[in-house]
């Protein structure tokens, strides 16, 4: 996980490179779309999320935030006969949220034992982004990007990425061949929130076992993937994101996982 300072395009919040260790869990082949966040919108009678016109339908979800992702794994769960992983209280503003920018602050516990849908964790998203912890820069072992494989901005130059046609817009999600797990456009087209607080690395090159929810604690919350609007460089395994859990972008969704049964 993460990147060693000599690989093009590395950030000093992505270093140092190390072994994360993951427990068994399911991941969507594909970011939740907007049909079916849409039911979601519907049966809570809420506001639909605004689709910047390119339409909805299998397209991912985005202007969404992250308490949306949240109370959508949630609804989803009991919908489906599961546990509901989060517990939220509204009535409270979390002491723990330290943006200024997020007016919601919801205190959100995590119950990691529940196996209901959920966010993926920023390690398990690596950990799938990667194909099972391969060490490329992009996907398993590719070092290069072309437009047949991923949806980005081709107008930012990167190494190793090819040049051409901006589509500057989020595409259907299953508009390019998957990957070796399985997975859709774990890269591109949209970022996609996790559950953890953005934190720094462990400050060591070596093995190391993440708590499962990671810090209580942080301004912004990790998404991961780049998106259309992003050159190649946000292609990488290993490039991180954050945003503030209260506001919507118009490159952030979401993709669910959940425990074993």
């Amino acid at each position: 996980m993460g990147a060693t300072p000599e690989q093009i395009g590395a950030e000093p919040d992505e270093q140092p490179g190390h072994i994360a260790h993951v427990k068994d869990y399911l991941l969507a082949k594909y970011a939740l779309t907007f049909q079916e966040y849409d039911l979601f919108c519907e049966a809570t009678h809420r506001p639909k999320p605004h689709d910047q016109g390119w339409g909805r339908a299998d397209r991912p979800v985005i202007n969404i935030t992250w308490y949306d992702a949240i109370e959508y794994c949630n609804w989803l769960s009991q919908k489906t006969g599961l546990q509901p992983c989060y517990i939220i209280n509204r009535s409270l503003s979390d002491p723990h949220n330290r943006s200024l920018e997020d007016f919601i602050k919801w205190i959100v516990i995590f119950d990691q034992n529940k196996n209901g849908f959920r966010l993926p964790t920023e390690q398990e998203w690596e950990f799938a982004a990667r194909e099972r912890g391969h060490i490329g820069l992009f996907g398993a072992n590719k070092n290069a990007v072309t437009l047949e494989q991923y949806n980005y901005n081709p107008t930012e130059e990167f190494p190793y990425a090819e040049s051409g046609i901006y589509r500057q817009q989020t595409l259907p999600v299953r508009s390019f061949q998957p990957n070796s797990l399985g997975l859709y456009q774990m890269q591109g087209n949209a970022l996609e929130w996790c559950f953890n607080w953005k934190e720094d690395y462990p400050n060591q090159n070596k093995s190391y076992t993440y708590p499962f929810k990671g810090k209580d604690d942080g301004l912004y919350r990790v998404c991961r993937g780049g998106a259309w609007l992003y050159s190649a460089d946000g292609m990488r395994n290993s490039s991180r994101f954050g945003a503030t859990p209260g506001r919507t972008f118009k490159t952030v969704g979401l993709r669910l996982a959940r425990n074993p049964s």
